[in-house]
């Protein structure tokens, strides 16, 4: 028998390690072909505990800490400003949820289409989604041209939703996942990934939608440093040095962002409640 093993998504102001495409589940399935919530217990975290994480596996979802803005950009693959609406306590009340699926549901499917049901059946959790203007940045390559180099075969580790490494594996960086990318306070450390999942990472940076229109194909691995661009950590010692994200991006992957303006997905949130707890 092979022991199931589950991937932990763990929520930090310093690093954010996403499994691009594979864990996430940016797209909504209709209730006849997302897997069934078979039961969920629900009840609101009072600790002063700073942890908050998300746990997949098959067929099962254990969620930790967690406030309800949060849970809608983890299904809707969005960020915060790309979300419209809703009472105050969608950001400031949190939550632990321990869900089971009917059958072997993936981790995928899971944190997407299963979270989904839990937010709009004990949530109550009724939105749609509209296109709107708004401040985007444009990715493209700079006039030196890319300084990226292209995925090499089995240098990383292939994603296995049946069976996810632990970010905790000993002797395993999270890092080496294939199509990962980790956001550090200065860093920026990607595998295998294309040039949209590198704007996607470029968006979480920037609190901006960040439009890939380098017109390169096919897989890179990518390494950056900069200086952050919000509010650093108490606390945090930060290289003078280091400069602006913009810099590094034109110096160091010889692409440019350029502010502009595009059509977003947002968000609308009609109507939500809080959940009773069991």
């Amino acid at each position: 028998m092979v022991a199931m093993r589950t991937h932990v998504i763990r929520v930090t102001t310093l690093l954010l390690v996403c499994a691009v495409g594979a864990v996430y589940s940016h797209a909504q399935q209709t209730n006849s072909t997302r897997p069934r919530l078979e039961v969920a217990s629900i009840k609101r975290n009072n600790s002063a505990a700073s942890e908050t994480y998300i746990r997949p596996s098959l067929g099962r979802l254990s969620i930790r800490n967690m406030n309800v803005k949060n849970l809608l950009k983890i299904v809707y693959g969005i960020m915060d400003f790309q979300i419209s609406g809703g009472p105050s306590w969608i950001d400031s009340e949190t939550y632990d949820i321990e869900a089971k699926s009917d059958g072997d549901a993936t981790p995928r499917q899971m944190t997407g289409a299963v979270l989904q049901s839990i937010l709009e059946q004990r949530f109550k959790l009724a939105a749609h989604q509209v296109p709107k203007e708004l401040p985007v940045y444009v990715l493209t390559v700079s006039g030196r041209g890319p300084n990226l180099k292209p995925s090499a075969e089995q240098i990383c580790v292939p994603f296995d939703p049946a069976n996810p490494p632990l970010p905790g594996d000993p002797g395993r960086n999270p890092n080496e996942l294939c199509g990962s990318i980790g956001l550090g306070l200065t860093n920026l450390n990607a595998k295998q990934v294309t040039m949209p999942a590198v704007a996607m990472a470029f968006s979480h940076l920037l609190g901006r939608t960040v439009m890939d229109k380098t017109n390169l194909a096919g897989e890179f691995d990518a390494q950056m440093t900069f200086a952050p661009p919000g509010s650093v950590p108490n606390g945090a010692a930060i290289d003078p040095t280091l400069p602006d994200i913009f810099t590094a991006v034109r110096e160091q992957l010889g692409l440019k962002l350029d502010p502009s303006n595009g059509p977003v997905e947002v968000l609308v949130i009609d109507h939500v409640e809080r959940p009773s707890e069991n």
